[in-house]
């Protein structure tokens, strides 16, 4: 008769439980809150002058005491997107073209 197969070994024991961690990290340190920014006090730009391109005789060009951030426009742009519905009106007069006004490309635009 065939010999029976060898035992076979016992399951290897578990391993014992560890009595401090094997590496440890350090908390992080609290963060505070960012600081605000510190106000930046800027000149109001004031209008200084108002007036119709002489080429075109349709864009109103307007000039600033100081520089502006240009209304978020990058050069010309109905005048509607800068001045009330009045004044749009009033600078169009009879015209079927609706104003438009642009950005000088100096620093009073």
């Amino acid at each position: 008769p065939p010999s029976p197969p060898p035992p076979s070994p016992p399951p290897p024991s578990p391993p014992p439980p560890l009595s401090q961690p094997l590496m440890s990290l350090p908390s992080p340190p609290p963060q505070s809150p960012p600081a605000p920014p510190s106000p930046v006090l800027l000149e109001r730009p004031e209008l200084v002058t108002a007036a119709f391109d002489a080429e075109t005789a349709s864009v109103l060009v307007l000039r600033f005491s100081a520089p502006t951030n240009r209304a978020g426009m990058a050069t010309t742009a109905p005048c509607a997107t800068v001045l009330d519905d009045a004044t749009v009106a009033a600078i169009q007069g009879g015209s079927a073209d609706p104003p438009r006004c642009c950005w000088l490309a100096g620093g009073q635009g």
